[in-house]
């Protein structure tokens, strides 16, 4: 298996099969998402998943959304991953801050163990 530069258009591997983050999610509502934090320290989260749709989906989808976003398939998100974030839904995006990244890690990393898992992913979108 390789590994191509993620777009919109990315296909991604849940459950066995494939699927791009368009068939979750809007391709323009991603667009407007991005363009409302497109300078660095204006990524809200919250206002992110409401622009996106991500906050309207079920919990399965927001889990299917979490396995495309955690690189390493190793079931958490870490720093190094959150920093992507934005990447994972156009390639052309910003990375985020540091100071944006630590928000987000803290807003959903309720055991305190430096990672989100996908429960709490879930939890940080639906909140």
């Amino acid at each position: 298996m390789f590994l191509l530069p993620f777009t919109t258009s990315h296909l991604f591997c849940v459950n066995s099969w494939k699927m791009s983050i368009t068939d979750i999610l809007s391709a323009d509502d991603i667009a407007a998402a991005l363009q409302e934090c497109q300078d660095p320290d204006t990524f809200e989260p919250q206002k992110f998943f409401q622009t996106s749709g991500l906050a309207k989906m079920s919990a399965s989808q927001v889990k299917d959304v979490f396995r495309f976003i955690d690189n390493d398939q190793s079931g958490y998100l870490d720093e190094e991953e959150l920093k992507f974030f934005l990447q994972k839904f156009e390639s052309g995006a910003r990375e985020l801050t540091e100071s944006e990244t630590k928000s987000l890690m803290a807003a959903a990393d309720n055991d305190g163990d430096g990672k989100i898992g996908a429960d709490e992913f879930q939890e940080m979108v639906h909140s």
